[in-house]
């Protein structure tokens, strides 16, 4: 395993799964199924106006719920992949999706070659910290999300949590949006808008590596 702030995290996910199941509690998420539906809304509306059949990573699968979720929307013209580090969560998933390709390993420690992608999504990777540090989860989050990039053709998205709260939380990972805004732009897909136009106490990023090209309409 790489020296990153993955083992403490995976095993907080882990223990949550064992405790509460295949569902939305035992993957993390507190509040409610609608919130936890609402946010996979906003991170596959990075796919929004695709034309035609279309390849997507889930980065962080879990036990592959977003796969549940876009099957039960009828989302037929995505060809969908899972990753993640934990060796439960992909068992699991292998085992409810045996026709579906699952990968199982630590992107920054190089034990993967990992194809192209036209986007990857990373839902719920970067809104705890847990025992982490700040600054040691800010390296981390910006180290994972650039390599992701690497592997998009078009674009990524990852969601963080919001500064903008009544508290702020020891153990979740609130990231000022200049610091956020910073980064992309740096970054290999430098074009991008910022969600916060939801109802949860997060942000959400659509980063891509080209700008979006503009509409043309046709003159009255």
């Amino acid at each position: 395993m790489s020296d990153t702030p993955h083992p403490p995290l995976v095993e907080s996910c882990e223990e949550l799964f064992l405790e509460h199941g295949d569902n939305y509690l035992g993957q993390g998420w507190t509040k409610s199924q609608a919130n936890t539906d609402r946010r996979r809304d906003v991170m596959l509306d990075l796919m929004k106006g695709r034309t035609g059949p279309v390849t997507l990573l889930d980065f962080g699968c879990g036990t592959g719920q977003l796969l549940e979720y876009m099957r039960a929307l009828h989302i037929d013209d995505v060809e969908y992949t899972g990753l993640d580090v934990s060796d439960l969560f992909i068992r699991v998933a292998r085992e409810k999706f045996p026709d579906v390709q699952f990968h199982l390993g630590d992107l920054l420690a190089g034990e993967l070659e990992l194809p192209m992608f036209d986007y990857i999504v990373m839902n719920g990777l970067f809104t705890y910290r847990g025992p982490v540090a700040f600054d040691e989860m800010s390296a981390h989050w910006q180290r994972l999300v650039t390599a992701a990039m690497t592997h998009a053709r078009i674009g990524v998205a990852f969601n963080v949590t919001s500064p903008y709260v009544d508290w702020e939380r020891d153990d979740l990972f609130h990231v000022p949006m200049q610091l956020l805004a910073d980064f992309v732009a740096a970054s290999p897909c430098p074009y991008f808008r910022l969600r916060h136009d939801y109802e949860l106490f997060e942000t959400t990023v659509h980063a891509f590596r080209e700008p979006t090209p503009a509409r043309r309409t046709e003159p009255s």
